[in-house]
């Protein structure tokens, strides 16, 4: 799950496996309840919502594809009483998406994360790629085959940027 004050104490989760391209919030101002409209259908089914997070008091929520900004509704005509939700999804210029749920970290200037074809970082606008392309680094058949697992993390003592690809028998570690 994720959430931010900034949008009072309304509490954020997706990757429901019946609702992939869904992303669920409590009722805004109280996070202990909900309600069956509480939901807002980011993108297809095809593409699934992997995580998200509160960056520079913006709502993210990123797919396996592209990212996307959640906003409150209230300056689009938002009343409780006519059940369209308490927030809109708004498409971003950022189109890679995560590799996976757990392939993302967010620091004071950037969110950092992991791509398709490589570690990107955001400030809220267009990517930039800080890697090199992981296809050519780790082989094509080993990103859709053998990849078991990506972690990554931000290392706050030493400001540096983590990356650990796990492989059947295999752990490398980048260090950006």
């Amino acid at each position: 799950p994720m959430g931010g004050a900034i949008f009072g104490d309304t509490i954020f989760a997706c990757r429901d496996p019946l609702q992939p391209g869904v992303l669920f919030y409590t009722n805004p101002g109280e996070p202990d309840s909900t309600k069956d409209i509480n939901q807002l259908e980011i993108c297809s089914g095809s593409e699934e919502l992997m995580n998200g997070c509160i960056f520079r008091g913006h709502c993210y929520v990123a797919s396996n594809e592209a990212w996307y900004e959640v906003v409150p509704r209230f300056g689009y005509g938002y009343s409780i009483v006519d059940n369209l939700g308490a927030f809109i999804a708004q498409d971003t210029a950022n189109k890679k998406g995560l590799y996976s749920p757990k392939a993302m970290v967010v620091g004071d200037k950037y969110i950092y994360y992991v791509s398709y074809d490589g570690v990107y970082r955001d400030d809220g606008g267009i990517a930039e790629c800080i890697s090199t392309d992981l296809h050519s680094l780790f082989g094509h058949d080993r990103m859709d085959q053998g990849l078991l697992a990506y972690h990554i993390r931000f290392d706050k003592l030493n400001y540096s940027l983590v990356l650990v690809a796990m492989y059947r028998e295999l752990a490398v570690a980048l260090f950006h």
